[in-house]
């Protein structure tokens, strides 16, 4: 014999606001600007995007370089 399931309406939570991003990796920003890892590596060699170092060698881009680099 099947047990019935009740059909309860759910009260859905409306999401919590991404945090404030202020950097972006390199995979990251490939991905806002729509091109590929090599191409950012290539922008960043060629000082046509500005980058904060991280620790060690993590390299991380600052979310106003790319808006910078955008409008350009």
């Amino acid at each position: 014999m099947r047990k019935r399931i009740s059909h309860q309406s759910v009260i859905l939570q409306p999401a919590l606001p991404p945090l404030a991003r202020k950097t972006y990796t390199i995979e990251e920003a490939a991905e806002v600007i729509g091109v590929g890892r090599n191409t950012i590596i290539d922008l960043i060699a060629e000082r046509l995007l500005r980058i904060a170092r991280g620790t060690g060698k993590r390299v991380l881009i600052p979310c106003v370089a790319v808006d910078e680099y955008l409008a350009s």
